[in-house]
């Protein structure tokens, strides 16, 4: 005899809820996750231009797991005094992503238009 019957209903087993990630653009290798925004000088969303005069759009984010060191850290040219920094890539595809910014604590400025939402 049959562990099921006609009557017993079928169980349907439920995925867990992701938490909301993002992802690069390129390569769709996960990068951090929403809960990792954080504001940095009072906001999420940073303007800055670089000495080569390239202009980033860039948010802060407390972890970035899905990223890797692309050079050493300097103060040269930083854009939050205190803090030096260095280019982080997408540990999946070596895309510039954006910056790991070490100091008082650490944050990444993540490249918003490299990243996608999950």
């Amino acid at each position: 005899m049959s562990s099921s019957s006609p009557l017993t209903k079928p169980r349907f087993e439920t995925k867990p809820r992701t938490e909301p990630c993002l992802r690069c653009a390129r390569c769709d290798h996960e990068i951090t996750r929403e809960r990792a925004r954080r504001e940095v000088d009072g906001k999420h969303v940073h303007v800055r231009m670089n000495p080569g005069n390239w202009v980033h759009r860039f948010g802060c984010f407390t972890e970035a797991p899905g990223v890797r060191l692309a050079s050493a850290s300097t103060d040269e040219h930083t854009w939050f005094p205190g803090y030096a920094w260095a280019l982080v890539e997408c540990a999946g595809c070596q895309a510039h992503l954006g910056w790991r910014f070490s100091g008082a604590s650490v944050f990444y400025g993540l490249l918003l238009a490299r990243l996608r939402g999950g």
